[in-house]
């Protein structure tokens, strides 16, 4: 007894011919054409397979061959790096700045925002 498709409850009755709809045009019937694999952006390209792993050593091994080519030293970016170098002084943090900068016509004058956010002192030597 072969069960439906569509619906495990039901029996197939092999005339109702649901399982053969194409699924862009529901009069028509499938051809195969395979678009309907790659609805909802989803990518139906081969993958190319190097070789398969006879048994569970040879994946483990084959695993551990690709942790150690791809293992990614955590040593230090900076090596001249200075503690205190990246401190960042927030405008909540600096005496009346959030006041001056609140005010309109003190943003356009002493100040430039770079980008939405990111505010900095005008260069008053240029």
């Amino acid at each position: 007894m072969k069960k439906c498709l569509f619906d495990e409850s039901k029996i197939c009755t092999e005339d109702c011919d649901e399982c053969f709809k194409c699924e862009y045009d529901p009069n028509k019937t499938c051809d195969n054409c395979g678009k309907c694999l790659g609805i909802d952006g989803v990518d139906i390209r081969g993958i190319k397979v190097e070789e398969i792993a006879e048994n569970e050593d040879e994946s483990k091994e084959y695993t551990n061959d690709i942790i150690e080519d791809t293992y990614i030293s955590h040593e230090p970016i900076y090596d001249d790096y200075k503690e205190g170098e990246d401190t960042w002084d927030f405008i909540d943090d600096i005496k009346d700045l959030k006041d001056l900068i609140e005010n309109p016509k003190n943003l356009s004058e002493e100040f430039i925002e770079e980008f939405p956010g990111l505010i900095r002192l005008k260069n008053k030597d240029k």
